[in-house]
């Protein structure tokens, strides 16, 4: 080998161009320990280079497995949200049949509310007759002698006497089933209480109701009333249909009839001749022709006007005045007391009395007596 060839085995011209650096190369070359030196660092930088490769590579692993970790995390989380939509539909689904069988609940509670209000209803119109045709054969006598000892016989003995003068060839012997007095024993002196009635047969107490009339010309039954035992809805319907019809004929009157006014004024102390005096005058009074109307303090303090009815005997002034009302058709106005003290029970004393409809109203008080204005309602219409 040539001495510039370096055992290359380099063409001529190859030689010539490289022969600087191949010069150096050689020169470079015999510095060995510094060269070792070099390559000893550079296999250093190699291993620690491996090293992080090998780390690199490890952390790589790692970031794929939790990439790995996150796609199947979103596929649960999207799988949930899926799922959380469709349980969604299925809760508002339920959310809406709740709502529509709450619905039904309630208007199936209004439906039983209306039976059960109807079978009241209806129960309590099966109980009404039920009462009435219980007492269907029944009549109430009023004002009929009571005997001081209370005695059923006794009543039984007044009645049978009465019913002979209404039909003196019928045997009613027979033909009662019950007879009782209506409420408590009455104290000495006070009205006799009404009695009922029972007969066996309903036609033998519509002929003792169509004879009543028997009764206007006998002296000792002249006070007497006998009526049909009703029951309380049936009586305030009467009530309310006598009203009515009160109402409607006084509306009908003639508005040019004569209207006559009474004032009158009756002592609390009223001797029996007095009291005999005041009703000859209203009998006077009503036989003037045209309307009457009559007011003023008459002192009745016992009479109750709500019930239409005073204790004591029938001779009493209180009782004789109402039976006078009731006799002539006539309407007694005042409802409410028109006299009051402070150490003294309300009273009405101050009356007004009509035989025509008419429209009041109570204008103010004071410690003694109240002021009513009236007109007559065929002034008005």
């Amino acid at each position: 080998m040539e001495p510039d060839d370096y055992g290359l085995k380099l063409c001529e011209k190859c030689r010539a161009e490289n022969c600087s650096v191949l010069a150096g190369l050689v020169e470079g070359l015999k510095d060995t320990p510094k060269l070792k030196d070099e390559l000893s660092e550079i296999n250093n930088n190699i291993n620690v280079l491996k090293l992080l490769i090998e780390d690199i590579q490890k952390k790589e692993f790692q970031i794929n497995t939790q990439l790995d970790d996150l796609k199947k995390l979103s596929s649960d989380v999207e799988f949930l949200k899926q799922s959380s939509l469709s349980g969604s539909a299925e809760v508002e689904k339920v959310r809406k049949f709740s709502d529509l069988f709450s619905n039904k609940v309630d208007n199936m509670a209004c439906d039983l509310k209306t039976v059960v209000c109807s079978v009241a209803a209806t129960d309590g119109r099966i109980n009404l007759n039920n009462e009435r045709n219980l007492r269907k054969n029944n009549i109430i006598i009023f004002n009929i002698t009571e005997d001081s000892q209370f005695s059923r016989n006794k009543d039984k003995e007044a009645v049978l006497r009465l019913l002979k003068v209404l039909l003196p060839d019928f045997d009613f012997s027979k033909e009662i089933s019950d007879w009782f007095r209506l409420g408590k024993k009455p104290e000495i002196n006070q009205r006799p209480r009404p009695v009922v009635i029972k007969f066996c047969d309903f036609a033998v107490k519509n002929l003792v109701l169509e004879n009543c009339s028997k009764l206007k010309g006998n002296v000792e039954y002249k006070k007497v009333i006998l009526s049909n035992d009703l029951v309380k809805e049936d009586r305030n319907e009467c009530k309310k249909l006598i009203e009515e019809k009160k109402k409607s004929l006084a509306a009908t009157e003639d508005t040019n009839k004569d209207i006559n006014f009474l004032s009158l004024y009756r002592s609390p102390g009223s001797s029996d001749l007095n009291n005999d005096s005041l009703m000859q005058l209203l009998d006077e009074f009503l036989e003037l022709p045209g309307l009457h109307i009559f007011l003023g303090d008459l002192n009745f303090p016992e009479i109750d006007w709500n019930i239409f009815c005073s204790g004591g005997l029938p001779s009493r002034i209180d009782n004789r005045f109402l039976d006078f009302l009731n006799d002539h058709y006539l309407m007694q106005h005042v409802n409410e007391p028109t006299r009051a003290r402070s150490s003294q029970q309300p009273h009405i004393l101050d009356l007004v009395v009509s035989d025509i409809d008419i429209i009041w109203r109570k204008c103010g008080s004071v410690s003694y007596s109240s002021y009513i204005r009236f007109w007559p309602v065929t002034k008005l219409v």
